[in-house]
């Protein structure tokens, strides 16, 4: 006979570990894992050098990673904390530190998008500027 109690207790359980999942290293939130290093908050690049950096970052055992598009930055964001307004499951952030996203501005190719997470704001820029990467990848 089935004990369902265990059964609603595996059913919790896997409900919480899609939706998130955070070691020291890499944070799993709705089915994207993000780079949680000292990297994401202390390095600075270009946004070239920035899609460079996480085309090859190998992390976790895995090498798929990519800069983020503008939205899936956006999905970080909580409006109701501030300075950061991000996520409590992002540990490795710079409050005053600007992330690259891969989007560009669409009708200028020299910009692309970033997010501001001390409010949780996007904003574009040139991309010769130094902003800092998080890189992410999407889960199989």
């Amino acid at each position: 006979m089935i004990n369902k109690k265990y059964i609603i207790q595996v059913l919790v359980l896997l409900v919480l570990l899609k939706t998130t999942i955070y070691a020291s290293d890499i944070v799993i939130i709705d089915d994207l894992a993000w780079q949680n290093t000292v990297e994401t908050k202390e390095l600075r690049q270009n946004w070239k050098d920035s899609q460079s950096y996480c085309q090859n970052l190998d992390l976790g055992g895995n090498t798929d990673w990519k800069l983020p598009s503008i939205k899936q930055l956006q999905s970080l964001v909580d409006l109701e904390k501030y300075r950061p307004a991000i996520n409590d499951k992002i540990t490795q952030i710079s409050v005053l530190t600007l992330y690259w996203s891969s989007t560009n501005l669409v009708d200028d190719k020299n910009q692309a998008w970033y997010v501001f997470y001390k409010y949780g704001e996007s904003y574009y820029s040139k991309k010769d500027e130094k902003y800092a990467v998080r890189c992410v990848r999407q889960m199989k």
